[in-house]
């Protein structure tokens, strides 16, 4: 799915849930497509675009005890965001502060994942047999048993 429609398609998520739009963060990249789409960048779906190095929403929707509940959401067919209560009461100062804390935490969790794939990559490095691995590729085998007789088939009822 192009990404541009992915922003579309998480923005009316949330709007069933009755968030508000607050504004996108969009990568270079993603900032390219929109110019290429749209005469305007400055903008999309009603909301500023401000230029980052990922792709979010930032939404908002009134909350309990005179506070707003604020989400960041990843713009990825995997699901990852963070909500945050912030008191009505906040400054615009201390208000931008917390959102652009709640951004770096988002971007340290992404990267901590792709670190971890890239890993995990790492270590699978010359499958189907590292000679790190504790058994033999042939302990793989799901047909048969580690006794070496075949596997009966069926549910095992007997009939």
């Amino acid at each position: 799915m192009e990404q541009l429609e992915l922003f579309r398609v998480i923005a009316d998520q949330y709007k069933k849930f009755e968030f508000k739009l607050e504004r996108c963060l969009m990568t270079a990249s993603t900032l390219e497509s929109l110019r290429a789409a749209h005469s305007r960048s400055d903008s999309f779906m009603g909301v500023p675009v401000e230029i980052a190095q990922i792709d979010a929403i930032w939404f908002s929707r009134p909350s309990a005890g005179g506070s707003t509940a604020w989400e960041i959401r990843l713009v990825s067919p995997t699901p990852l965001s963070l909500l945050e209560r912030l008191p009505n009461s906040a400054t615009d100062e201390e208000h931008e502060q917390k959102l652009k804390e709640m951004e770096a935490h988002l971007m340290d969790l992404i990267s901590h994942r792709k670190e971890a794939i890239e890993e995990i990559i790492a270590e699978n490095a010359g499958a189907p047999d590292d000679e790190d691995d504790d058994f033999d590729d042939d302990d793989l085998d799901d047909s048969r048993p580690a006794s070496g007789t075949p596997r009966k088939k069926g549910n095992g009822l007997g009939k």
